[in-house]
C-alpha cells in the first residue's frame, strides 16, 4: 500500500511460492497443505501501489506519461527514496471513508495526504470492490516498519499473527488514525490486523527479508489451520485453537 514498503511484496510472494510449490508435500499442524487449503481460500494482493513503488525505487526514470512525470517532479522535490504515496501523491492508507480528511496533510506526496475525497484513487476503489465482492472473514494488511501489530478487535487472525511473529500488540482506537483500511474494515464488520515488519529506516535493507521470513513462512498455512478449525463443532474448534495459538483479548 505504501510505496517505500516494497520489501513486503517480496515477503508475500515468497509465502505464496512456498504454498504453491509445496501444495502436495507441505504440512502444518499435522495437516497437509492440500487438506488445509481445501476449504480455506486466500486472495492475495502482493502490491497495491506499483506506480508508487516504481517512484520509490527509480524516481522519475520509469514514468512514461509526460503529465504524470511533471506532477511527480513538482511534488517530489527531487527526493523519491522515501516516497510513500501513489503516483498522484495520495497516501492510500488515508483515502478510506471513516474519519477521512481528519489531520490530513495539505500537500500532495506529504505523508498522510488523504486526497481530495474518500476513495478518490483507483487503487483504493479496486481494493474496496474486491473486498465487497469476496466478503472475507478477515484481512491481513502488511506494512513496514516497527515489528508491531495494530488491531481494534480480537480475532483468530490476530491470535495467529501474534503467535507467529511475537510483535508488540498496539490497540488502535478510532482516534489514532484516520481514513485507514483498518477503520473501514471495522465499519464493515470484518476482522483485520496490520503487522508492521522490519525495523530501521527507509528503504529497508534487503537482508531483513530473510530474517522476517522466519516469522512469516508458515503464516498462510497457520491462518488456514485456524480458520479451518472454525468449521468444526464449536467447542472442539475452541479447544483446538487454544492449544495452538494464544488468544489475544
Amino acid at each position: 500500500m505504501h510505496a517505500r514498503e516494497w520489501l513486503n511484496s517480496q515477503l508475500v510472494m515468497k509465502m505464496i511460492e512456498q504454498c504453491a510449490s509445496q501444495y502436495y508435500t507441505g504440512s502444518y499442524g499435522g495437516r497437509t497443505y492440500r487438506r488445509l487449503f481445501k476449504n480455506v481460500c486466500f486472495y492475495v494482493i502482493p502490491m497495491l501501489n506499483p506506480d508508487g513503488v516504481n517512484i520509490s525505487q527509480y524516481g522519475l526514470a520509469r514514468i512514461k506519461d509526460a503529465d504524470l512525470k511533471s506532477l511527480v517532479s513538482r511534488i517530489g522535490h527531487g527526493s523519491y527514496r522515501g516516497w510513500k504515496a501513489n503516483a498522484r501523491g495520495v497516501d492510500l492508507n488515508r483515502n478510506f471513508s471513516p474519519g477521512f480528511g481528519v489531520e490530513s496533510a495539505k500537500r500532495r506526496a506529504s505523508e498522510s495526504y488523504a486526497g481530495s475525497r474518500a476513495l478518490s484513487e483507483k487503487e483504493t476503489k479496486a481494493l474496496v470492490a474486491l473486498i465487497k465482492d469476496v466478503k472475507p472473514n478477515a484481512v491481513l494488511n502488511y506494512h513496514e516498519m516497527g515489528k508491531v501489530i495494530y488491531y481494534q478487535k480480537s480475532s483468530p487472525l490476530l491470535s495467529v499473527v501474534y503467535s507467529k511473529t511475537g510483535y508488540t500488540l498496539i490497540h488502535e482506537s478510532l482516534g489514532d488514525a484516520h481514513g485507514t483500511l483498518g477503520h473501514w474494515l471495522t465499519a464493515k464488520g470484518i476482522a483485520w490486523c496490520t503487522p508492521e515488519t522490519c525495523y530501521g529506516s527507509f528503504p529497508i535493507s534487503h537482508w531483513q527479508l530473510y530474517s522476517e521470513w522466519e516469522n512469516h513462512k508458515d503464516m498462510l498455512p497457520a491462518i488456514a489451520y485456524a480458520y479451518k478449525g472454525l468449521y468444526m463443532k464449536k467447542e472442539t474448534a475452541r479447544k483446538t485453537f487454544r492449544k495452538v495459538f494464544p488468544v489475544v483479548s
